[in-house]
């Protein structure tokens, strides 16, 4: 009997451990959400913030936000069209043939660099009605988004985007 109790405290005490442990690693593991999302091209890193897209100039888009499962009613929302943000920094991405996107919880997507380059399709968001998109990590979709207009679902969109790598 008295064993049996020994056995019982020590395997809940072994499961509190690896419940813990497991916890912390999860809030290591995570990823920082940040004020910024980084372009990378031609062997050069280029930091993209929201301050640098006011100056710019933030515009009001409508689009829906579909997926196969799920159609969805317009919604606005605000940002810059990749294009302008490249033009802004120079960024050369002549010769290159794709721009895959990562996001904070490390989704990512490809598209072609010609679809990133045309300003009526690749459109940088960082705020919806108004509102700056909340982060990933808080149940929003930012704090930056890559919407793909032309698209008809939103399943190559970049819900917390923090890197642009054209290859």
């Amino acid at each position: 009997m008295k064993t049996k109790i020994i056995i019982i405290v020590t395997v809940a005490i072994l499961a509190c451990g690896t419940a813990v442990l497991a916890v912390l690693n999860r809030q290591i593991s995570e990823p920082a959400e940040t004020n910024s999302f980084i372009i990378t091209a031609g062997g050069q890193s280029y930091e993209v913030t929201r301050g640098l897209m006011e100056e710019i100039g933030l515009i009001s888009v409508e689009v829906k936000k579909s997926t196969s499962k799920s159609p969805s009613a317009p919604i606005s929302l605000e940002g810059v069209p990749l294009r302008e943000v490249l033009d802004r920094l120079e960024i050369d991405v002549r010769g290159t043939e794709r721009c895959l996107s990562r996001a904070s919880d490390n989704y990512s997507t490809v598209i072609g660099a010609g679809e990133a380059l045309d300003p009526e399709n690749a459109f940088i968001a960082a705020a919806q009605n108004g509102e700056p998109l909340k982060p990933l990590i808080n149940g929003g979709d930012g704090p930056f988004m890559l919407v793909l207009r032309k698209d008809p679902f939103a399943n190559r969109w970049c819900r917390g985007l923090i890197e642009l790598i054209f290859d």
